[in-house]
């Protein structure tokens, strides 16, 4: 009797039989599936990628798979637009400020005095 050869992705997932290379896969899957359901918006991307590493030692060769994936990131904050001023947080521009302290000096100003 001649020794089992294998040489194609179907009889090299056999060789995984005590790890449940298969169920991770599925379970990935799965994942990517629901992610991609549940993306906000139109659009969603996820995958799944399983690497199979071959590693040789003289006559010898080590197999090992990895199963990985990536899905559809969460959708961010808008965030808010602020100014620094005097060394802390505004959330109105520095110009505006002024507008809203309650009545100003009636005095002139310089750019006033700049026009004309």
């Amino acid at each position: 009797m001649s020794p089992r050869l294998i040489n194609s992705f179907p009889e090299i997932m056999g060789v995984f039989g005590r790890e449940d290379v298969l169920g991770k896969l599925n379970e990935h899957l799965s994942n990517a599936l629901v992610a991609i359901d549940e993306a906000d918006g139109e659009k969603a991307k996820a995958s799944v990628t399983m690497e199979i590493t071959f590693k040789r030692d003289g006559d010898r060769v080590g197999i090992s798979p990895v199963v990985k994936s990536k899905l559809p990131e969460e959708r961010g904050f808008s965030g808010t637009t602020a100014w620094l001023v005097d060394g802390k947080i505004s959330l109105q521009h520095p110009s505006q400020i002024d507008m809203f302290s309650g009545p100003r000096d009636a005095m002139e100003r310089q750019r006033d005095r700049d026009v004309g």
